[in-house]
């Protein structure tokens, strides 16, 4: 039997709105879709919520991770938008990682992979 695909996640919010207008802006400008902002063909929905904190109180147990290609220049666009940073973009083995909340406390990371130091890694 074949793995399942992930096809969406979905983060419960008191203010959705809020919520659907900062990851537009921080990640997807260019989406206008109303019910969910696909990010390479994983679905992000964002649904009201009564029974949900307006702050994640524990944003360590889930972290959603955004493949980038240029990371020192979304953190750029991050900075000016005023995120605030749990690790600002650093080098790491293979990669350049940044750590961050949304506006509900939510953790997400961006990732730019050296995709050639990658590979060779894995190589036999």
């Amino acid at each position: 039997m074949a793995a399942p695909a992930l096809f969406s996640i979905v983060l419960g919010s008191p203010d959705p709105e809020r919520l659907y207008a900062w990851y537009r802006s921080a990640l997807a400008p260019e989406d206008t879709g109303d019910e969910h902002i696909d990010f390479g063909g994983v679905w992000l929905r964002i649904e009201h919520r009564t029974d949900v904190a307006d702050g994640n109180p524990e944003p360590g147990r889930t972290i959603l991770n955004f493949l980038v290609e240029d990371a020192r220049a979304l953190a750029e666009h991050l900075d000016a938008m005023g995120v605030s940073w749990l690790a600002e973009v650093h080098e790491r083995e293979h990669a350049l990682l940044g750590t961050l909340t949304d506006p509900d406390g939510n953790l997400l990371q961006i990732v730019q992979l050296d995709k050639e130091a990658y590979l060779t890694s894995l190589a036999p």
